[in-house]
């Protein structure tokens, strides 16, 4: 399979989702797609923007969090702080979900 390594700008949304408040410039890797003929980001890829994103507006990467709440020794059911329930929380410490407005898409 083809791949290239291309310049990707990830808009960093403002508090209130409303404007952009910052443009990153970051490389991603990209395959090309035989059967629709387009370029498609790696699956490493959307991970990476997605980490910078998060990293931009001050969210705490999905394994951050769960080191984190192993050295508070807390579980994802009984954590006063999550806003969601506990299947939720643990595909997003996988990175199936991202963290929108404190809640787990």
């Amino acid at each position: 399979m083809k791949t290239k390594i291309e310049a990707f700008e990830v808009l960093i949304p403002t508090p209130d989702g409303n404007d952009i408040s910052e443009r990153v410039s970051i490389d991603v890797a990209q395959e090309w797609d035989e059967e629709i003929g387009e370029w498609l980001l790696t699956p490493e890829s959307l991970r990476k923007i997605d980490d910078t994103k998060a990293r931009r507006i001050g969210l705490l990467l999905p394994e951050e969090l769960k080191a984190l709440r192993e050295r508070l020794s807390t579980t994802q059911s009984l954590d006063p702080h999550c806003v969601t329930t506990s299947q939720p929380m643990q595909e997003f410490h996988s990175g199936l979900h991202s963290c929108v407005s404190g809640k787990v898409h």
